[in-house]
């Protein structure tokens, strides 16, 4: 387990691009284009949305999810609570929400 986790650092924090002829190395987030990247999206949000789950005890009408966009459908009195829960995760992930009003 610790040399998988540690292979995992070495590749994330060491991605580099080149833009116009410069060479720059990528300081946050998953690097675009790596087949890693969708792996780690997707964990990542599976693990913050089974734990916004059981810490809220909100179970959504309907979840779905595309690598780190979602669909959620639930009771509009929970809504602030569950969203609450997803956004204090991490303030680099952020859920925003399309509520719709008639």
């Amino acid at each position: 387990k610790t040399i998988f986790i540690e292979g995992l650092k070495l590749i994330l924090n060491n991605t580099y691009f080149s833009y116009r002829g410069q060479k720059y190395k990528q300081v946050g987030g998953l690097p675009m284009g790596s087949p890693l990247s969708t792996y780690v999206a997707n964990i990542t949000m599976n693990h913050i949305i089974n734990n916004s789950i059981i810490e809220t005890k909100i179970k959504p009408l309907l979840l779905t999810k595309y690598i780190d966009d979602l669909l959620v459908i639930i009771d509009k009195n929970e809504n602030t609570t569950f969203f609450d829960k997803l956004n204090n995760y991490n303030p680099k992930i952020q859920i925003h929400t399309g509520n719709k009003k008639k």
